[in-house]
């Protein structure tokens, strides 16, 4: 399939087979449109800056007004309104931005990326042999963007079957920087320790490192989720849980799919009446429950 890819730097590019690079600012009106015209399937990615969301949405109406039939819009995990991340809110914003439109769409909700380590924490390894976080011994199920490409690319080859749909998108298991650390140490034969911080500390770090206030809030507001959401399943089996507030049709059907899966566990193994409330409790005491055992009361 013949592909069209933006870029803004050049000496980023590379020849790849069936790929066109066109130069192009995505806050540039009539470039954009240029660049746009004669696409029928859009993946529709920026980076996280502030205000990112007002140019996804100028990339949107563009893709509508030229007659784009399908875009695929990398999102975030618990991109939502109500979100303490900024960075969740704005994708938010360009999920219902695009659910506007006339456009044939499928979103992406992707958890935190593998590739981010090569960042701060690469940093830190190899001047310290040590690794920081905020998130105590919370855990997270990472994902290689390798694998997020490959999920992008079979949606964009067989869109008929992903319209939409909203899939997220997580590594085949939840670790910690523990187990990060044990990792690189094996695998460098040097002792390479976790050091948990506080989100002051790690603010902190982030700020020297010049990362933006906004972006920092995000940041920590990610750590926070995952440290409560480690907390909240450590009691119940879980191998990772999450919370998901004020949740669509597709977002239930996504739950169902990962608890069925065994991918998470519910917070919630059964309900049953107040007229049963013997057998919710003999039911508690078996050792068989997964999770909570509630008694609805009406």
């Amino acid at each position: 399939m013949e592909t069209r890819a933006l870029h803004r730097d050049v000496r980023k590019t590379r020849a790849l087979p069936n790929v066109s690079w066109v130069r192009a600012d995505l806050d540039d009106t009539r470039g954009l449109r240029i660049a746009l015209d004669g696409t029928e399937r859009l993946f529709l990615l920026t980076g996280n800056e502030p205000d990112f969301a007002r140019t996804q949405m100028g990339v949107v109406r563009a893709a509508e007004e030229l007659g784009v039939t399908h875009v695929v819009k990398l999102s975030a995990l618990g991109a939502s309104d109500h979100s303490r991340s900024t960075i969740a809110r704005e994708h938010w914003a360009v999920e219902q931005a695009l659910l506007g439109t006339r456009l044939r769409w499928t979103i992406l909700r992707p958890h935190a990326f593998m590739q981010n380590w090569l960042g701060d924490v690469a940093e830190s390894v190899r001047a310290e042999s040590a690794i920081y976080a905020p998130i105590g011994d919370g855990r997270v199920p990472f994902i290689d963007t390798r694998d997020i490409a490959a999920v992008s690319a079979e949606v964009l080859l067989h869109v008929e079957a992903h319209v939409g749909r909203k899939y997220v998108l997580t590594g085949g298991e939840a670790i910690g920087y523990a187990d990060l650390a044990g990792a690189l140490s094996e695998a460098t034969g040097r002792t390479i320790t976790y050091r948990p911080i506080t989100l002051d500390e790690a603010r902190a770090r982030l700020a020297a490192g010049g990362i933006a206030s906004a972006a920092i809030d995000a940041i920590l507001a990610i750590s926070v989720m995952s440290r409560k959401a480690t907390a909240a399943a450590r009691g119940h089996n879980a191998r990772y849980e999450y919370f998901f507030v004020r949740a669509d049709g597709e977002q239930l059907r996504e739950i169902t799919r990962l608890v069925e899966s065994g991918v998470i566990k519910p917070l919630v193994d059964k309900v049953f009446p107040l007229e049963r409330v013997r057998d919710a409790l003999a039911y508690s005491e078996s050792g068989r429950a997964t999770g909570k055992v509630v008694i609805k009361m009406a």
